[in-house]
């Protein structure tokens, strides 16, 4: 229901749910968590854990091979981003802005977010009011 795809090119897609904007208990910025796959031309894929918040933060990268589902549990998901060669770190963020994730790309995901956990909220608002005045909520 609340989940979101941007995609910035033939090969690039970021991926957001609405339901995933953190909660004062879990972080106090408001970050959105979001996916960017990235794809090749024989169908492996790196998929990037990040955050958007005033920029991008990269919490994940994992690994697929074209025959491989991304739902599959045995996949090695990699290691921790922020234990990685500092160096790597910004090759890897280099990596990402080279193809479309900036700093606006998170005002987009923060505000199309934002927008859609209101309208969620609106139409839950009507759904109960409906409810209890005894009508069938659509």
């Amino acid at each position: 229901v609340g989940g979101v795809t941007i995609k910035l090119s033939e090969t690039v897609v970021a991926s957001f749910d609405c339901r995933d904007v953190t909660t004062e208990e879990e972080e106090t910025d408001g970050s959105i968590e979001f996916d960017v796959k990235v794809t090749n031309n024989a169908g492996d894929r790196l998929i990037f854990e990040c955050l958007a918040s005033d920029g991008v933060q990269i919490d994940g990268i994992a690994y697929y091979r074209h025959s491989v589902s991304e739902d599959d549990k045995d996949i090695f998901d990699g290691p921790k981003f922020d234990e990685l060669d500092p160096r790597l770190q910004s090759a890897f963020y280099s990596f990402l802005l080279e193809r479309g994730v900036d700093p606006e790309l998170c005002a987009l995901i923060n505000m199309m977010a934002t927008e859609k956990e209101q309208t969620e909220y609106v139409h839950w608002l009507e759904s109960v009011n409906a409810f209890v005045d005894g009508e069938i909520p659509e």
